[in-house]
């Protein structure tokens, strides 16, 4: 359900799919070739979220952009979702900064303002807490993060491969 807030109505590509049970509210900017699958929330009532090309919401998750108090204020930080990103079922995404080629397995948190770098695994379950900047071609998994191990280009390459897949998908849905 795509829902128009303030004046700000979502963009979505042509090209991109939303299911009729996903609600994408307000400024919300979805790229080329996306996925946004039934149960996925995107709250660009509160801030900017962009969505680049090729990437896929799965089933339940929140895309919520985290609080930020200034002078005794409290502001939102708009979320850049990068190209080739997939992120799993029932994640939270209060992350400000998620980069390309990047997966982030089901159930994980991003929270407050931390910052996933390009070609990054985030493992199933995984608390990223807030302000975590964590670095690029890393697997990082556990409640808080740690990261586990370096990954090579060939890894961050499937990592693309994989995201486009889903584009096959939204091809096919959207001939129908």
């Amino acid at each position: 359900m795509i829902i128009e807030n303030r004046g700000k109505k979502p963009t979505v590509s042509k090209t991109a799919f939303v299911d009729e049970e996903a609600k994408v509210i307000g400024n919300v900017i979805i790229g080329d070739h996306s996925y946004i699958a039934p149960g996925a929330v995107i709250r660009g009532d509160l801030a900017r979220v962009v969505l680049e090309n090729y990437t896929a919401v799965q089933d339940g998750t929140l895309l919520y952009p985290a609080e930020h108090f200034m002078d005794g204020l409290m502001e939102h930080k708009e979320i850049l979702i990068g190209s080739h990103v997939i992120i799993g079922k029932y994640c939270i995404i209060q992350a400000t900064y998620v980069g390309d080629a990047v997966f982030i397995g089901s159930s994980s948190v991003l929270d407050r303002e931390c910052q996933i770098s390009d070609g990054t695994v985030v493992a199933a379950g995984t608390v990223v807490p807030p302000w975590m900047i964590v670095p690029p071609r890393v697997v990082v998994g556990g409640q808080p993060a740690r990261e586990y191990r370096r990954l090579s280009p060939g890894d961050v390459e499937k990592q693309r491969e994989n995201a486009e897949t889903y584009s096959k998908f939204v091809e096919k849905v959207l001939k129908r």
